[in-house]
């Protein structure tokens, strides 16, 4: 191994999104943990001069806007410009910096400097999203002769076939696939006959954040729920259709949790409190007016931003949890907090079924209130059975998703050795 320190480079992160948070800090502390004192670790984020004040310790690349900024903020310019790119790229092997952000300039610059890349966790490598840009970044960084590696992801599913074409490329040269569900496996399955060598079925990378303990919690008559709006159809229905059997459903549960159980409803997301981020607390704030008033003094929004540490106290305070965002639910089950999950992305089932709690999933768009309704007094009636199997089981999560920075270190080790000889 080379004297120097290794220089690490994460190229996205949203820690405005206390979820994506949760990712990069593990990712962070497994770095630390691993490699020790030997490298050095750079975060990109769009949002990283606010997210400096709520993680100081995080080192985040200085950015700064330009022109382009301006030119394509808007999905109908940058889309295309992006299409654009990933072609250029592919038949010239060249990136052409005059349509570049000056945040993506400076990516270029930080890849260039850096001998590994991590792909952090998360579920954006679908076609859910448009990942045009990211898989041009991921071919430069190949073409520079980076170590390349996924880290704790989601994969798929993705259907243009830009994106199977250049995904499978990219891949290929890949260090280390680590993904965090099987769903991702059988989506890999479809890009390659014979998956690579390089794919590691493990788990979300948050649950290395901490040991889950099981104490004896005191009832506190109080229930979690978050929400978030969803712009996809999961189901045959449009997504109109879909968000308003969402809503009407949510608002069933509420009165339905005060009326039978005399709870305190709090709404609070891993999204909430930034105007340069999503929003969820104005789609619970959507959900909570069209109720009868006499159940909205039994319920509290808040709207206010919690960085990783705060959120996880404060999801402590709760009974059970209903969670539409994902890692609103895996901090509750770092507290050992009994959850309903709704499935917005086959990434929360797959969690549910894994730890064998799969009876309490629901459907997002589904119009079946009665389901939800039964699902709740049945995880109320069986909490603490619940909390000893999450005991069990989460525990079995952190050992594996503890290996995914070893996986990393190992391969970077024994690759760089082997060029040296």
């Amino acid at each position: 191994m080379p004297d120097k320190k290794i220089k690490i480079f994460i190229p996205f992160s949203s820690t405005l999104n206390t979820g994506d948070a949760g990712i990069l800090i593990s990712t962070l502390n497994s770095i630390k943990r691993v490699f020790g004192d030997e490298c050095e670790v750079l975060v990109a984020s769009h949002q990283s001069e606010i997210a400096k004040e709520y993680y100081p310790s995080i080192n985040y690349m200085e950015t700064g806007r330009n022109l382009n900024d301006k030119i394509f903020n808007k999905s109908i310019t940058r889309i295309p410009r992006n299409y654009f790119i990933l072609l250029f790229d592919y038949l010239f092997n060249f990136i052409p910096k005059i349509l570049l952000t000056n945040h993506e300039i400076k990516l270029l610059k930080e890849i260039k400097k850096a001998d590994i890349i991590l792909s952090p966790g998360g579920g954006y490598l679908t076609d859910s999203y448009f990942i045009q840009f990211s898989l041009a970044l991921y071919n430069y960084t190949l073409r520079k002769n980076k170590k390349l590696y996924f880290y704790s992801q989601s994969i798929g599913p993705v259907w243009r076939k830009s994106s199977i074409f250049f995904l499978r490329r990219v891949l290929q040269k890949a260090g280390k696939i680590i993904v965090r569900d099987h769903e991702s496996i059988l989506h890999l399955t479809k890009l390659f006959p014979t998956l690579p060598d390089s794919v590691f079925e493990s788990a979300d990378e948050v649950f290395t954040l901490k040991q889950p303990e099981l104490i004896k919690k005191s009832e506190t008559k109080r229930i979690g729920i978050s929400v978030r709006s969803w712009n996809f159809s999961n189901t045959n229905v449009s997504r109109e259709e879909g968000m308003l059997n969402y809503t009407k459903t949510v608002q069933q549960a509420c009165r339905h949790l005060i009326d039978s159980y005399n709870y305190e409803i709090t709404f609070i997301s891993t999204c909430q409190g930034h105007k340069e981020y999503i929003d969820d607390s104005k789609t619970a704030a959507l959900i909570v007016s069209q109720l009868e008033d006499r159940y909205k003094s039994s319920i509290t929004i808040d709207i206010e931003f919690h960085p990783l540490n705060e959120l996880i106290e404060i999801y402590k305070s709760f009974d059970v949890f209903i969670g539409t965002r994902m890692h609103s639910i895996i901090f509750n089950f770092l507290n050992l907090t009994p959850c309903i999950g709704i499935i917005y992305e086959f990434k929360t089932s797959e969690l549910f079924e894994r730890i064998g709690l799969e009876k309490y999933l629901f459907e997002m768009q589904s119009s079946d209130q009665n389901e939800l309704i039964s699902k709740i007094d049945d995880l109320i009636m069986n909490k603490n059975l619940v909390q000893q199997q999450l005991h069990n089981e989460i525990k079995k999560l952190r050992a594996v998703s503890l290996q995914n920075m070893i996986h990393v270190h190992n391969h970077f080790v024994n690759n760089t050795i082997s060029e040296l000889q």
